[in-house]
């Protein structure tokens, strides 16, 4: 197939669907509860501090401070999509492109806050086996997006 440079300029004009990855069933959210779930889980059976006892305090007010601003964008970035009347659903067709409010610094700002969310858990917990699994969301939604 020839491509002409405005066409890979433009990108590519392939019309096939992108081959669906079978993680693209289980929403986001699962999939962080279930590796933090899981981290917890090991953390008690094969404990691994995640800092010294000396950071702990720091750490549980910047895992408080990690939550609060996860949770601001969880709850903040699906807001604009209801005031925009358009659909939270990536695989709906969508109203409009919403480019304000955290859009404007991050493509995924509701996956951003799952991080950061999960980031705070973990520095709350101090193991460090929920931030070792936390690349298998990251991984999942890399994979699907």
């Amino acid at each position: 197939m020839d491509t002409s440079p405005n066409e890979l300029a433009a990108g590519s004009t392939d019309s096939r669907p992108p081959t669906a990855s079978r993680w693209l069933l289980i929403p986001p959210p699962p999939l962080f509860i279930f590796a933090l779930m899981l981290g917890r889980r090991l953390g008690r059976i094969v404990p691994v501090p995640l800092l010294p006892a000396a950071l702990l305090a720091p750490a549980h007010l910047a895992g408080i401070c990690a939550i609060v601003a996860g949770a601001a964008l969880m709850i903040g970035a699906p807001l604009l999509f209801l005031r925009h009347r358009t659909t939270i659903i990536p695989q709906a067709d969508a109203r409009s492109m919403i480019v304000g409010g955290p859009y404007r610094l991050s493509r995924n700002p509701m996956y951003l806050g799952l991080t950061s969310a999960y980031l705070g858990v973990t520095l709350l917990t101090a193991s460090l086996w929920p931030l070792l699994l936390l690349a298998f969301p990251l991984w999942v939604i890399q994979t699907k997006t």
